[in-house]
């Protein structure tokens, strides 16, 4: 969590970019994954949503130059990863592995995770005997 989707980052690029500007890419995504990381920039507020009060991401002068310079997609993909690393580690503004699951779009549940493991352990030991 917290970490920038270098893949949709590419394919947003693609957009604003040369197919071979990779490179533009990559440090794009270098700079972004530094100022999402580093804990002295908060552009959070809190705010009251249905009488519960929510931390919310501000459009401050980086993310709107960011908006102007690259479009509203690459935005976004940064907006995403500032609220992940936001909920998972605001402290220290560290990556956390978490276990997904990916057809659903969301965080997986330990059971899936143990379900996922004991299968892939079915499927080892079956190859095993078979060779």
């Amino acid at each position: 969590m917290g970490e920038l989707d270098f893949k949709a980052l590419k394919i947003a690029c693609s957009k604003t970019l040369s197919e071979e500007d990779v490179e533009g890419i990559a440090c794009l995504c270098s700079k972004w994954q530094e100022e999402i990381r580093n804990p002295s920039w908060h552009p959070f507020q809190f705010k009251v949503v249905d009488g519960k009060e929510v931390e919310v991401i501000l459009e401050d002068e980086k993310l709107r130059k960011l908006k102007e310079d690259h479009g509203e997609e690459i935005c976004a993909l940064v907006t995403k990863a500032l609220l992940e690393i936001n909920d998972y580690n605001p402290s220290g503004r560290h990556i956390v592995a978490v276990l997904w699951n990916y057809k659903e779009g969301r965080e997986a549940t330990l059971k899936e995770g143990i379900q996922h493991l004991r299968k892939q352990l079915r499927l080892r030991k079956r190859f095993l005997h078979e060779t």
